[in-house]
């Protein structure tokens, strides 16, 4: 979404620590490298806090994002040669390009660890301080027992492994929540960010749905969800969700 972080984070760190009941893991920032390498390469010349030109287009929402986060997951990675310029089989042009993506990202922030992933695919212990029980040795605390896993994980009883060194600098100190024209439908306010609220009180036409979600119209759209009335499925509801492409 567009939300600024950083009160959240101040506020958790603030609360509870490192305690084992209720702690903050880590900041986990995703990022669509298709549409990242897009703006990277496509946007126009934006200036960040200290005046530098920035290379294309990036909110100040999603420049929070990336300075408070712990881990970052380039997502998409596999969308990044759908043009066929890379190699035989669109290796050598995917590299490129994420690099490219992830040398744009140190800027922001050198020391979260970045990982590259399709559908968001990692392992556990990459976003959460847990451990394999295989791993765990004689040192292992009460295992996660209500998630649903092939093996059990452990909870670290230390915490603190996966946060990093940030600059907090370039953070504002106080960060006061601000909503936009939607009311209270709206996200932390952007210079570059806008947010809509659409509402009907009459179901609606499937075909018609699908002509408007794919409508040329939506390209510059990071995000939209929301719960519909489609007619002809009774008191069914349907959960619409659009993120990049």
């Amino acid at each position: 979404g567009v939300t600024d972080p950083q009160s959240v984070v101040r506020t958790l760190d603030a609360k509870f620590g490192k305690c084992y009941r209720a702690r903050l893991d880590s900041v986990v920032t995703v990022v669509d490298s298709d549409q990242y390498y897009h703006e990277l390469t496509n946007g126009g010349s934006e200036k960040d806090g200290d005046g530098d030109v920035l290379e294309g287009y990036l909110s100040v929402a999603a420049t929070s994002q990336l300075r408070c986060a712990d881990v970052i997951l380039l997502n998409k990675t596999d969308l990044l040669d759908t043009d066929g310029s890379g190699g035989g089989d669109g290796s050598d042009g995917r590299n490129t390009r994420c690099e490219a993506v992830e040398e744009s990202i140190r800027k922001y922030n050198p020391t979260a660890d970045i990982r590259r992933t399709v559908k968001c695919r990692v392992p556990l212990s990459a976003i959460l301080d847990v451990e394999p029980a295989s791993e765990a040795g004689g040192n292992a605390v009460v295992p996660i027992t209500h998630e649903r896993s092939e093996i059990p994980f452990y909870i670290s009883s230390t915490g603190g492994s996966l946060r990093r060194e940030k600059d907090t600098s370039q953070l504002s100190p106080n960060v006061t929540p601000q909503f936009g024209s939607a009311g209270v439908y709206g996200h932390a306010a952007d210079f570059h960010t806008q947010s809509v609220t659409l509402t009907q009180n009459s179901p609606l036409s499937l075909f018609k749905l699908s002509q408007f979600v794919t409508s040329p119209l939506l390209k510059t759209v990071a995000r939209m969800k929301g719960i519909l009335h489609i007619r002809g499925f009774g008191n069914q509801r349907c959960v619409l969700h659009l993120s990049g492409r």
